[in-house]
């Protein structure tokens, strides 16, 4: 069965916002408690800013990634360096992700059924199937080193449900 907020329906996707709502509050979304963690994405970017003197760069992703840390560190527990080539990895994924939605979606919402399952149209579908692998490995790394008595972020909160 599918799990979470994003692939389920009805009063199941009633009772997984709810925890979801519940358990990242905990974890400091939506809080001022957040603020130092936000504050350290920043400097982090300006310093990585600083780098490149006058010279051009890529800001596809720049940007993004301090969001991702924002959020993985509340999901997950951890941040990424901004040269780490996993992070770099996501960020291009969601940047294709979104490109990829074509304005026929939204004109004819069939349209997205159609690319998802054609061969050839199915871009989305093979990017989706990537980020999950990514989040898998991740839920697999907080099994094996889940602490029952001390839940260190969403994850492990999720698990333990």
């Amino acid at each position: 069965t599918n799990k979470g907020i994003i692939t389920t329906d009805g009063q199941a996707w009633v009772e997984q916002r709810r925890f979801a709502l519940k358990h990242l509050k905990d974890f400091g979304f939506g809080k001022i408690g957040l603020q130092g963690v936000i504050q350290g994405e920043v400097e982090d970017l300006i310093n990585h800013l600083s780098k490149f003197h006058n010279q051009d760069f890529k800001m596809e992703s720049i940007f993004g990634i301090p969001v991702i840390n924002i959020l993985w560190t509340i999901v997950a527990g951890r941040r990424f360096q901004m040269e780490d080539p996993k992070v770099q990895r996501i960020m291009s994924l969601l940047n294709r992700l979104f490109k990829a939605k074509f304005a026929l979606e939204y004109l004819f919402p069939w349209w997205g059924l159609i690319s998802y399952c054609v061969p050839g149209l199915n871009t989305r579908r093979k990017i989706i199937s990537e980020l999950r692998s990514m989040f898998r490995e991740s839920i697999q790394e907080h099994r094996t080193s889940l602490d029952t008595n001390h839940p260190r972020d969403f994850i492990d909160v999720y698990l333990l449900e």
